[in-house]
């Protein structure tokens, strides 16, 4: 993939300096020597090592991240590019990691019929706290639909509702009336996140259909796409 986009760029470069015919047919015999370059069995090769259980789904400052790392580098240098990191081909950037307790992790529905315990990775995910090392919350539960605010669009899931001091219930996603791009914005968790924050929430639980469930690693129990996955911030 990489290769194509150097192929493209090339193609342009060269085609943007053409001054004559034979400029331009010599630009196309470039395009088309670099284009012929690209095979299919080169991409799947590529694909098959950057996708390879070797590299541990290269997770960020794990050892799989750094082979795909170099792998990307020689497949650059391959290509007669030049390295433009801090480092050669490589700029360290500082990261601040925090893992979740798993043995520790609980979540209870507290109703006037009684008490449900959640059971984590099959009806419940959680994330750590990167700031506290404990987290324990137990408040009123509010509903907010998607949990945006979008005021020039003119929709917002806050309308009447109170969520200072509550544990804020939403859905994963954003309305259709706002468009594309912005929709990305206000569906992020971020975002949204943000909002409740400001509202004055001290906590938030996030439902997901079950299509989603196996990016939170969430169990599933059933075949319709009802919200059933929870993910749980404290």
């Amino acid at each position: 993939m990489n290769k194509l986009m150097l192929a493209a760029g090339l193609a342009l470069a060269l085609c943007g300096c053409a001054d004559s015919p034979d400029d331009a047919n010599a630009a196309a015999v470039t395009n088309n020597s670099a284009l012929d370059s690209i095979s299919q069995d080169g991409i799947y090769a590529h694909l098959a090592y950057l996708a390879d259980d070797a590299l541990e789904g290269r997770m960020t400052g794990e050892p799989g991240y750094d082979m795909a790392a170099k792998y990307v580098a020689d497949q650059f240098a391959a290509f007669g590019l030049g390295p433009g990191g801090t480092e050669g081909w490589y700029q360290p950037v500082p990261l601040q990691s925090y893992m979740l307790d798993t043995e520790n992790v609980s979540m209870t529905i507290h109703r006037d019929a009684g008490d449900t315990g959640l059971v984590y990775r099959e009806t419940f995910a959680a994330l750590g706290d990167k700031v506290r090392e404990q987290t324990s919350v137990r408040a009123e539960l509010v509903y907010v639909g998607f949990g945006v605010h979008a005021p020039e669009y003119g929709y917002s899931d806050y309308d009447g509702i109170d969520v200072a001091g509550k544990i804020v219930v939403f859905l994963a996603g954003g309305p259709s009336s706002i468009p594309g791009d912005e929709l990305a914005y206000y569906s992020a968790n971020r975002t949204k996140a943000g909002e409740m924050v400001t509202r004055g929430a001290v906590g938030v639980i996030g439902l997901y259909s079950r299509h989603l469930e196996k990016n939170l690693a969430v169990g599933t129990t059933g075949q319709d796409d009802r919200p059933q996955a929870w993910y749980g911030l404290g």
